[in-house]
């Protein structure tokens, strides 16, 4: 179940509380954008298609390109495959 808060004069909070699932909060400028994200969330949660997004979320484009610009970090690593 989604729970809304005000933070300051211009955010509002969304937390979703599910069973089976790990606790999220995501910050909008608007209550109207805070309350779509957390029905799309609690819909995916129902239909048993919710993939976290989280570390997604937090990783930058930088690092992406620093993980795969490092030596032997091409192709057939990022798909699982062993380099001869």
């Amino acid at each position: 179940m989604a729970s809304f808060y005000k933070r300051g004069d211009h955010q509002w909070e969304a937390k979703i509380r599910k069973a089976g699932f790990s606790q999220l909060a995501r910050t909008f400028e608007s209550k109207s954008d805070a309350m779509a994200w957390a029905a799309e969330v609690e819909t995916e949660m129902r239909r048993g298609t919710f993939v976290s997004r989280a570390l997604a979320e937090r990783k930058t484009l930088g690092a992406l390109i620093g993980q795969y610009a490092q030596p032997g970090a091409g192709r057939a690593q990022a798909q699982g495959e062993k380099r001869a």
